[in-house]
């Protein structure tokens, strides 16, 4: 809702153009920065003696003999639980020597290069900023490429994260969510599927594409443009004047 993407957007995507880690990294975390501030308060031993005693008091025998949980069975019985996983995933992290803003990042780096198969000008992008070398570096470059945003209008913004991850109004990302007025993912002129790319490399039907690459630049300046998200807008206004869901942004911003 935040980003105004759509829901088939891949969360990798998101994640990059919002600058949030992936939602497990996020929260332990601030359950690192958390356990951080009790240690330093003196909480924690407080917290884990009162925790002692209680699975202590498992082990002691009832009024009738019975024997309660002994204290190893109580251990096990609490054991594993999320928040202990949590906690053996932030020993791993602080055993490495770095930072949390260091060792989240290198964590999402990792785990971006290994799960994303996407073309689009989006996973194209992420690659771009998280393969650099160190997570200093790729933090940088996450905050420059976010600063991009904030250049932008609300319905620019959303727009350009449409355009670069390819879910966007038009036929091919339409043709595959099933909407029944669009029978076909290909453009009007037949040669191509309808992307935001093939519009901008000149569909042969589409004069405002040359017209926009007249004023702009070539195709190749327009796609790298869009992808990095520099000096986009005149692009981006040329594409909401194609898409039926930004008319009355477009109404809004001639009025």
């Amino acid at each position: 809702m935040v980003a105004g993407a759509y829901k088939a957007t891949p969360v990798r995507n998101l994640e990059v153009e919002t600058l949030l880690p992936p939602l497990d990294l996020y929260l332990n975390k601030r359950l690192a920065e958390f356990e951080g501030r009790l240690a330093q308060s003196g909480l924690q031993t407080v917290i884990d003696n009162t925790r002692l005693k209680i699975l202590r008091r498992f082990g002691k025998r009832g009024r009738r003999g019975c024997r309660r949980m002994s204290l190893n069975t109580a251990i096990k019985a609490f054991r594993p639980t999320d928040l202990d996983q949590a906690q053996e995933t932030i020993g791993a992290w602080r055993a490495q020597g770095d930072t949390l803003d260091e060792v989240v990042t290198q964590e999402w780096k990792t785990r971006f290069l290994a799960s994303q198969k996407g073309r689009s000008l989006a996973d194209i992008q992420g690659r771009a900023l998280l393969e650099a070398k160190e997570p200093k570096e790729v933090q940088k470059a996450l905050r420059q490429h976010l600063r991009q945003h904030k250049k932008l209008r609300k319905e620019e913004s959303s727009l350009l994260i449409q355009a670069r991850t390819g879910r966007i109004g038009l036929r091919k990302f339409l043709f595959l969510r099933r909407v029944p007025s669009i029978a076909t993912p290909y453009c009007e002129c037949g040669e191509e599927e309808e992307t935001v790319q093939h519009l901008l490399e000149g569909c042969t039907i589409n004069p405002g594409a040359y017209e926009l690459q007249r004023k702009e630049g070539p195709t190749s300046s327009l796609i790298r443009r869009l992808q990095e998200g520099d000096k986009v807008r005149p692009i981006l206004q040329w594409l909401m004047g194609r898409l039926p869901e930004y008319r009355l942004a477009v109404e809004m911003a001639t009025s």
